[in-house]
């Protein structure tokens, strides 16, 4: 059986969860920008827009990713966040991972 070709579907990540002890977060997509404080392990985050700046602090290609939580906003480094579809799979994963 021939199926008809479908576009595929690109599901972008709107949660996060930080994945370190402590997740700097900062104005701008940049180790050298003011920091405007932090996520602590298990925090869940929205994922605010995704930057096309890449950095070489932590492995090549990684990528930040402008997050909110608790009246925080602002840039995180993707390789300290694990990311989600949805709230429900980043709180569950949050219970877990603070565990």
């Amino acid at each position: 059986m021939n199926l008809p070709t479908t576009p595929v579907i690109s599901v972008r990540p709107r949660w996060a969860v930080a994945a370190d002890l402590y997740v700097l977060v900062r104005a701008e997509p940049s180790v050298d920008s003011d920091i405007r404080g932090n996520l602590r392990i298990g925090d869940v985050a929205e994922i605010v827009s995704i930057s096309t700046v890449t950095n070489d602090l932590r492995g090549p290609g990684n990528i930040w990713y402008e997050v909110e939580a608790s009246g925080l906003r602002g840039w995180a480094l993707g390789n300290a966040l694990e990311l989600y579809e949805s709230r429900s799979r980043a709180v569950n994963a949050a219970v877990q991972e603070t565990r």
